[in-house]
């Protein structure tokens, strides 16, 4: 086993802790926290540079995973999310499809995170390192086609796994234990916390029931992304 070999399997068991982690967090307290996924970040950009990607890709990821540290209710989240996207079209050009095509899914994941409207910062920031960490790490998942180019990017498997279980869990959150707001309990709610409130007022509404109040957060995405990111890995080792 060479070194890159070692890397690619060191950065899947410290996207798997990471993830699992996050899961508990962000279910637990519906926080994740923003430090969480810099070791699989700088996981990322030693591979990339290991597995020989473009320049073009190794900084502009690298730059995306640094400024998902950016308020995501600011404009200039919102500034880079479209410099990033405008970038993707011009690596089409310079890099290839291939990397064009994956960082052009990243970018736009990056600009869903603006104002944090469906996923949490600590969303965001854990599937683009994930896309950009897994961008070539296994050579199985370049699977053949004739309408993308002869490739498919690893974002693009990530994506479609991701959005699977994301409704998924929004739809249990939401009709089979969300539906009731007389009851104030279940998985997506949580107890009052005024300072939390404050501090992500358009992450929660407030109820109450029996005089105790209590809030329901919008769902938490981090589970959904880790069993999506577990799927992408057992297609990987299928194919």
């Amino acid at each position: 086993m060479d070194l890159l070999e070692i890397t690619r399997y060191t950065a899947i068991a410290i996207a798997v802790a990471s993830l699992a982690y996050g899961s508990y967090s962000d279910i637990r307290s519906r926080t994740v926290s923003s430090l969480l996924f810099i070791p699989l970040m700088a996981a990322g950009i030693i591979i990339n540079i290991e597995s020989g990607s473009t320049t073009f890709f190794i900084l502009a990821g690298a730059l995306m995973m640094f400024l998902s540290f950016l308020s995501a209710d600011t404009w200039a989240y919102l500034l880079a999310g479209t410099g990033f996207l405008i970038a993707s079209i011009a690596m089409l050009e310079v890099s290839g499809f291939y990397y064009g095509y994956e960082f052009l899914i990243m970018s736009i994941v990056y600009l869903i995170g603006f104002k944090e409207s469906l996923f949490g910062a600590g969303d965001i920031k854990a599937i683009v390192s994930l896309m950009y960490t897994f961008s070539q790490a296994f050579t199985l998942i370049q699977v053949r086609t004739d309408n993308l180019g002869g490739l498919v990017p690893p974002a693009l498997i990530m994506l479609v796994g991701i959005s699977i279980f994301s409704l998924a869990w929004a739809i249990y959150g939401i009709i089979l234990t969300g539906g009731n707001r007389k009851s104030g309990k279940g998985l997506f709610r949580m107890k009052y916390d005024a300072a939390l409130v404050q501090r992500k007022p358009q992450a929660f509404s407030v109820g109450e029931n029996g005089g105790i109040r209590y809030m329901t957060y919008r769902v938490p995405f981090m589970l959904p992304i880790f069993l999506g990111f577990l799927a992408y890995l057992i297609i990987v080792a299928m194919l």
